[in-house]
């Protein structure tokens, strides 16, 4: 939500309902799994530093190098080359993608809202898979109807919001 706070500030006011409304979708089995979990299950705490430089500029370096990636792909390829770059790229970081595809222009316009929702869609069944395989079954079970549920919700009020 910042992300367009920042990019785009007049999209921010028109999707804030939407933002509220996918909490939602969140908080409510959040919710219900937190207190269906036992109490006995705690979390070992570990001492470690809140922050690193070392993270924190390979995060930059990463976000910067997705952005490079889906607008140069856009002037190489044109249409097609932004839907590309921006699948491949919600694959690992969602926020810098979305952040490049807002960045071209109005999401009204269908081949941004295309690669908008494509990555949204993209994204959520990456972090599936990756919950999947880190995870294991059980947090699967509990992470991925949550999460396709929370984008598809996403996904509908996205598209009703830019085609009204």
């Amino acid at each position: 939500m910042l992300d367009l706070a920042f990019l785009r500030w007049y999209l921010l006011s028109t999707v804030l309902f939407h933002y509220a409304t996918t909490m939602i979708v969140l908080i409510i089995p959040g919710i219900w799994l937190m207190r269906k979990a036992r109490s006995e299950e705690k979390a070992k705490l570990t001492d470690t530093p809140m922050f690193s430089l070392k993270e924190a500029g390979i995060i930059v370096v990463t976000l910067t190098i997705i952005q490079v990636l889906v607008y140069g792909l856009s002037l190489w390829l044109g249409d097609a080359g932004l839907i590309a770059g921006t699948v491949l790229s919600s694959m690992f970081e969602v926020h810098a993608a979305m952040a490049a595809v807002v960045m071209q222009g109005n999401p009204t316009n269908p081949i941004l809202l295309l690669a908008l929702l494509l990555g949204l869609a993209t994204h959520a069944i990456s972090k599936s898979i990756n919950a999947a395989i880190t995870g294991g079954f059980q947090y699967a079970l509990a992470f991925v109807p949550i999460q396709i549920i929370h984008m598809i919700v996403l996904i509908i009020l996205i598209y009703t919001m830019t085609n009204n």
